[in-house]
């Protein structure tokens, strides 16, 4: 365990979830996991137990790269968190929550969510992690996803209107108003993230959350079904494609419940 100026921070994660990297990049660094429940450790190796179980969790969080999401999306670990230039400011709750709970958990800025493969390394490790065999169940997870964070990024964190896409003029200002507030560190440090979860045993929960002004999911589904809207049909397209939709968190929080049916042996 790496010494600590707060004592709160073992208080609070054990048995909690353990944080690997970054640790002491901010003088705040300390303060802000024991505030989420992190207990910082310079172990590579996860606590395992007499069953060979691994016995409290294991985040990784770091410099956004494809390889370090990648990497902390693979076992021992259930996840990455991203720390910017506040370190891990702005990452939520529902983050530990999910990792305690035994899913997978990302946390990125919506910079990195523009410019990295995002959801293809998220989907990848969903797969994995859950044994999801492949065809279309998988196939539309991943289009739910791509969705979802699509609109995570564009309409709440950046808080992009949609309708500048309907035509090409409309879509070459959508462009500049884009690069304009990515160039906003305001907006652009605002996080995505992906939590995944088993609800039950035939069925996984999939969440994305942004930390935009949020938005009504009722009303904006009801667009879906006008033949002149330019918004909402994203939203309708998940609807169609999983078993249940919801949104929390005063609409900054979508969450998706799909079926789950795993890859067995026999298979």
């Amino acid at each position: 365990m790496i010494p600590t100026a707060f004592p709160e921070v073992r208080r609070a994660a054990a048995p909690g979830v353990r944080l690997i990297g970054s640790v002491g990049q901010t003088k705040d660094f300390d303060r802000q996991c024991a505030l989420l429940g992190l207990c910082p450790t310079d172990a590579p190796d996860p606590d395992v137990n007499e069953t060979g179980e691994v016995s409290a969790p294991l985040l990784q969080a770091g410099e956004a790269t494809i390889e370090a999401i990648r990497h902390s999306l693979s076992p021992p670990f259930c996840g990455f968190l991203e720390t910017g230039p506040d370190g891990l400011t702005g990452t939520g709750p529902r983050c530990i929550e999910t990792a305690l709970a035994g899913g997978l958990v990302l946390s990125l800025t919506a910079t990195t969510a523009c410019t990295l493969p995002v959801v293809e390394l998220a989907a990848v490790a969903i797969r994995r992690r859950l044994a999801l065999p492949d065809g279309e169940g998988a196939e539309l997870m991943e289009i739910c996803l791509a969705e979802a964070v699509s609109n995570a990024v564009i309409h709440g964190n950046l808080e992009i209107p949609d309708h500048l896409r309907a035509t090409p003029r409309g879509f070459e200002s959508f462009r500049t108003v884009m690069r304009e507030r990515l160039c906003n560190p305001s907006m652009a440090l605002r996080r995505i993230e992906i939590h995944v979860l088993r609800a039950t045993s035939s069925s996984f929960t999939l969440a994305v959350s942004d930390q935009g002004r949020g938005f009504s999911l009722e009303d904006q589904l009801k667009k879906e079904t006008r033949a002149t809207a330019h918004s909402g049909r994203g939203l309708g397209l998940i609807r169609r494609a999983c078993a249940q939709i919801e949104s929390e968190d005063g609409g900054r929080t979508l969450v998706m419940t799909f079926p789950w049916l795993r890859v067995t042996a026999k298979d």
